[in-house]
């Protein structure tokens, strides 16, 4: 359902902003007394575990989805920024 709506407003290539960022796994994502172990993140692979639902083969745990989600929308961020990648649905 997420992907379908995505691509009725971008149609099948969504532009992405940045597509390699940053990653702080969930556990020390809000201990702030601590220093977290960053991983690096993809937006492009973020989408591909989302557009896998479509089909039925992917995770349907709604917390992955949750997190992969956000991944893609902080990486399309608005347009003023440049498009560096462009992901095809």
């Amino acid at each position: 359902m997420l992907v379908a709506h995505i691509e009725s407003k971008t149609g099948p290539d969504v532009p992405l902003a940045v597509d390699y960022f940053w990653s702080v796994p969930g556990k020390d994502l809000f201990d702030v007394r601590c220093s977290p172990e960053l991983t690096i993140g993809q937006a492009a692979e973020s989408w591909d575990n989302l557009a896998r639902q479509r089909t039925g083969n992917g995770d349907s745990t709604l917390v992955y989805n949750s997190v992969w989600l956000a991944d893609v929308l902080r990486a399309t961020r608005p347009l003023t920024s440049r498009t560096r990648r462009t992901i095809h649905l």
